[in-house]
């Protein structure tokens, strides 16, 4: 006969699932501590190092498959911060790919956001992650000097992807809406309001990438794409001035109407780091038996010592001095293309939890009333505290994102005497001092190309 379990046992072995709850080591901690890392190299400008790291065979391993995009979203923009283009092309593209095949959740990914947390899913990128693969790789191309077949082929695909990136973002949301009714029998609403109210699905496009692809048109010899880049980059500046930064749309009311002869050397300064990823937690707390505990994913700016940059050419004729426009503030624009996929979370977040905290109120009581009434309470008292405990080492915000992606924009488009010349970059703080001054670098002039000098600044 097999011996039932005595009440008066039931306190310790709840006890015991408290210690195994509170103490068992939470899972990706490696992992976690490598891309904090890699934060810091970023933060010192220190790319060789993170190259290094990133290419050995146990960090690659780390990451698997289900942080394989991750993996080369940083890796291609160590690669781009070394000036190495190819690999950043190379990369990135493997990335984008990787990408278009993994736009789906998997069952098994499902199931693990809804019964555990949504690090346990495999990375998908977000919107705002996806879209700067095309303008990193834009901006790569224009570096290595391919216009036609390479930037050009960039500046389509980012023409397209915006339409694209709304069309996901509204089947996600409603993937979730159903699945959070399926779970609370349509009562969705009824969990702190937090539902998606996106109900247009806007998705906020990068300045950046569309003024480069409308030069490269320009540069290439097509007028009717060039003029749409064009108009579609100042009727969005005008539209978002408040979230893309301080950005004067005159600076490129001409872009539009430009000829191809009237430039021939773009100048591109990035500074700062994009926004990462902290957690905002609620609890830990307990209401009677209900432990109550969650996180939630926040995206956080990093700001920039930059406050202005200018191109400095040296010719035969003596340095002439130039100031950038500023075209972009990638960290804002990536914050809020973030916001407006919160409350598809959030939503899933806090269904989650309340699911966790009734499944572990219920089993306590359960134990508790099936327990003599010199233990009721202690198991009252410890159940409440494993529920909490469980609760607090399942629940953990997704805080993956792409650590080197560079945090602002400034961009000039001038015409240079042809010829061989020198050319650097320097950035400037508020006060107007000097705060970083790229190395010189070799330019070659002619009528026809485009010399692209892309320097970057970390802090």
């Amino acid at each position: 006969m097999t011996p039932s379990l005595r009440p008066s046992r039931a306190p310790s072995i709840l006890a015991a699932a408290a210690m195994v709850a509170l103490f068992a080591p939470a899972p990706g901690c490696s992992f976690d501590r490598h891309r904090s890392d890699l934060k810091s190299a970023f933060a010192s400008g220190r790319f060789d190092l993170a190259a290094q790291e990133l290419d050995k065979p146990e960090v690659i391993r780390l990451y698997g498959s289900r942080n394989r995009i991750l993996y080369e979203l940083d890796r291609g923009a160590v690669a781009f911060g070394q000036q190495d283009f190819d690999k950043t092309i190379e990369v990135l593209n493997q990335a984008e790919d990787r990408i278009e095949l993994v736009r789906e959740k998997s069952a098994a990914d499902t199931l693990g956001q809804w019964a555990i947390n949504d690090t346990t899913a495999t990375y998908i990128a977000e919107p705002y992650e996806d879209m700067y693969i095309n303008v990193l790789k834009l901006m790569a191309q224009l570096g290595a000097g391919r216009l036609s077949g390479g930037a050009t082929v960039e500046a389509r695909r980012l023409g397209s992807k915006a339409d694209r990136l709304r069309d996901t973002y509204l089947k996600y949301k409603d993937q979730v809406q159903q699945e959070a009714d399926s779970k609370l029998k349509g009562r969705a609403g009824s969990y702190g309001g937090l539902v998606a109210t996106n109900d247009d699905g806007n998705f906020i496009e990068s300045p950046l990438g569309t003024f480069l692809a409308a030069v490269t048109f320009m540069k290439t010899g097509n007028p009717d794409l060039q003029g749409v880049a064009a108009r579609r980059l100042v009727e969005s500046i005008r539209l978002q001035s408040s979230i893309i930064g301080p950005v004067n749309p005159d600076r490129f009311a001409d872009l539009e109407s430009r000829p191809a002869s009237s430039a021939n050397a773009l100048f591109i300064a990035l500074s700062g780091r994009g926004p990462t990823k902290y957690a905002d937690r609620v609890g830990p707390i307990l209401i009677a038996t209900v432990p109550i505990y969650f996180e939630l994913p926040r995206l956080v700016t990093i700001l920039s010592q930059v406050a202005s940059a200018s191109v400095e050419v040296e010719s035969p004729s003596g340095i002439t001095s130039q100031p950038l426009d500023f075209i972009e503030d990638l960290a804002a624009v990536a914050t809020e293309n973030h916001r407006r996929t919160l409350p598809l979370i959030y939503t899933r977040t806090l269904i989650r939890a309340a699911l966790k905290s009734t499944l572990s109120a219920t089993a306590t009581e359960i134990t508790r009333r099936n327990a003599s009434d010199r233990d009721s309470g202690w198991i009252q008292v410890v159940g409440a505290l494993a529920g909490l405990a469980y609760v607090m080492t399942t629940e953990r915000a997704d805080l993956r994102c792409w650590v080197f992606l560079p945090g602002q924009a400034r961009v000039a488009l001038l015409k240079l005497p042809p010829g061989p010349s020198r050319a650097r970059i320097v950035f400037r703080s508020a006060s107007g001092g000097v705060v970083h001054t790229s190395e010189w670098s070799p330019l070659s002039i002619n009528e026809d190309g485009l010399a692209t000098l892309i320097a970057q600044y970390w802090n």
